[in-house]
């Protein structure tokens, strides 16, 4: 997540969200002046029944009353 735009952005929030295996986790109160940068990593405990193949993982940044929504897909191997 980079902060390349002209303010500071305070006490921003990621939600990612896989809709699919109904999972969902939060990470909130991120700080970045102008030209900063920082990596959140979520590590999620895939349910058992899960079949192997890909999955969209929507990626949700909350900042300042402005949402983001980016999508990405992820691979379940067994």
């Amino acid at each position: 997540f980079m902060n390349d735009g002209y303010n500071d952005i305070d006490d921003a929030s990621i939600t990612v969200i896989i809709p699919d295996l109904a999972l969902r986790q939060k990470q909130g109160h991120i700080d970045l002046d102008e030209g900063e940068g920082v990596t959140k990593h979520f590590i999620f405990e895939v349910p058992r029944a899960t079949l192997p193949g890909f999955y969209d993982v929507m990626v949700v940044i909350y900042d300042d009353g402005m949402r983001r929504i980016r999508y990405r897909p992820i691979e379940v191997v067994d």
